[in-house]
């Protein structure tokens, strides 16, 4: 009998120990952690359950952090909420993942809302569970994703490849467009994922509820071209002249605008997550009651610029130009200048 359970014994610590050291195993049961950020307290304890609950179902299971802390190569969700006007917006950042989402709902609806938007933006293998469980809430959303790469990143690089010549009286996404001229031209419920737009004259334009994720409008003429509730997650608008341009209830998670004129922009009200707007001109820009995280205004010209009642998180302000600029009632925390 001692002899059998000596057997047992040695077969499952040699099974212990190569299950615990094996790749594939301490990968898939990586312990990953949430940390979630709410500081107006908006329904602390509706948030942070449904942040557990809907990571734990669509993403993977989590926990709290320990007192003791953990290290910056562990695994780590954070989720934040905030609210602006009446619309609540969630943000989830990961190594690898990154997503907003927002709701004009009231209440738990509109928390609930937020928090799977910003999980379908940001984990593409989690929208076939979330569009089935909740097949009218987020119809639009799941369309536009079912018809894009599983990652934003995956669309830009794709602007350094050779993209098909699309038309410029049907343009479609994944195409190249800088042959085309939309002066004034009005697009609505679009997808242009991915196309290539780089010096194209877009002045006086519009783009309304439109999917330009990943879109490269590097060099393009835009003044007074309008965008309003589209997705422009990754686009670029590197040294494009936008003057008086508007954005109204966009995605502008990390557009890049470096070195673009934005004299007189409004971004009244949107909200901006990891956006570089760095060395730009936004001399009288428009920000106020505006949401702004980890945003980078190094070496920008924000004179004069408008920041009323807006909530700054993590903005870097090296060496900005910040003459006579309103921050009238800004709620700033952890501010770099």
């Amino acid at each position: 009998m001692n002899y059998i359970m000596s057997l047992r014994i040695c077969f499952i610590s040699l099974v212990t120990v190569f299950l615990f050291n094996t790749p594939l195993f301490a990968s898939s049961h990586e312990t990953c952690y949430l940390i979630t950020e709410n500081p107006q307290a908006i329904q602390p304890e509706v948030f942070s359950t449904l942040t557990y609950n809907y990571t734990a179902k669509y993403i993977r299971p989590v926990i709290a952090i320990p007192q003791a802390g953990i290290s910056t190569e562990d695994c780590l969700y954070q989720i934040s909420i905030r609210k602006s006007r009446e619309i609540y917006l969630v943000s989830l950042k990961n190594r690898e993942l990154n997503g907003i989402g927002e709701s004009s709902e009231p209440g738990l609806a509109g928390i609930q809302q937020a928090l799977l938007s910003a999980i379908l933006q940001a984990e593409g293998s989690s929208a076939s569970r979330i569009c089935q469980d909740y097949p009218t809430k987020f119809k639009q959303l799941c369309q536009d994703i079912n018809q894009m790469p599983k990652k934003p990143r995956d669309i830009v690089r794709s602007n350094q490849e050779d993209l098909p010549q699309g038309s410029c009286n049907a343009p479609q996404a994944m195409t190249d467009l800088r042959h085309c001229n939309f002066y004034k031209k009005k697009f609505k419920n679009c997808n242009l994922a991915g196309v290539l737009l780089q010096g194209v004259n877009l002045e006086r334009s519009s783009f309304d509820r439109c999917n330009l994720v990943g879109a490269n409008f590097s060099g393009a003429s835009m003044a007074r071209t309008q965008f309003k509730d589209s997705n422009l997650r990754a686009a670029h608008f590197i040294k494009s002249q936008m003057e008086r341009v508007k954005f109204e209830d966009n995605n502008l998670e990390e557009v890049k605008f470096t070195h673009a004129n934005l004299k007189r922009a409004d971004f009244e009200e949107s909200y901006l997550l990891d956006v570089d707007l760095s060395y730009t001109d936004l001399e009288r820009a428009d920000f106020e009651e505006a949401n702004l995280e980890r945003v980078n205004f190094t070496g920008a010209n924000l004179t004069r610029a408008e920041f009323e009642d807006s909530i700054l998180h993590q903005v870097n302000f090296t060496n900005a130009k910040l003459g006579e600029v309103d921050l009238g009632e800004a709620k700033m925390s952890n501010i770099i200048r």
